[in-house]
């Protein structure tokens, strides 16, 4: 687990000469495990607590050149599904995806689905990766500048 000051040197030093994370070591279940707003170098407790009870994940599968990319929240056996596609970009690098379904399930049964509308490609979402390390967390900045750190789950 990280603190902010770590992070923030692990960001500083990504940004100047990127951080060598490459598609394979993204692959796998990440879970959730710590939130920053923009502007907070104290973690968001309560946000962290809400996510971890719904099981907010990121899920990475490899396509290719490309990645599988879900981003899950579920609650005993309802889940909330977003899927689409995602690809590295860059030096730093930055995980660029953009969603094209959204799913709301109960167990095996699809309550509602809903194709969504791809973003230009200067409105895509991204994650600037800061850290991918051998331990199993995963670091980076959204596009809206909040920070996130999760961990990897080998099932």
């Amino acid at each position: 687990m990280n603190t902010a000051e770590q992070i923030l040197k692990l960001e500083a030093n990504a940004r100047k000469n990127g951080t060598g994370i490459k598609q394979s070591d993204l692959i796998g279940r990440w879970f959730l495990d710590q939130v920053w707003s923009k502007a907070n170098v104290n973690p968001s407790i309560l946000s962290a607590y809400l996510l971890k009870a719904f099981s907010a994940r990121l899920e990475l599968f490899s396509d290719g050149n490309q990645f599988l990319i879900y981003n899950i929240v579920s609650f005993g056996s309802f889940e909330l599904k977003f899927s689409g596609a995602a690809f590295l970009q860059g030096k730093r690098p930055l995980l660029v995806f953009s969603f094209n379904a959204l799913v709301i399930s109960v167990g095996k049964l699809t309550l509602f689905k809903r194709s969504l509308i791809e973003p230009n490609a200067c409105n895509k979402p991204f994650f600037a990766l800061i850290s991918c390390d051998r331990s199993g967390f995963l670091v980076a900045r959204g596009r809206g500048g909040g920070l996130a750190q999760w961990r990897l789950v080998n099932d």
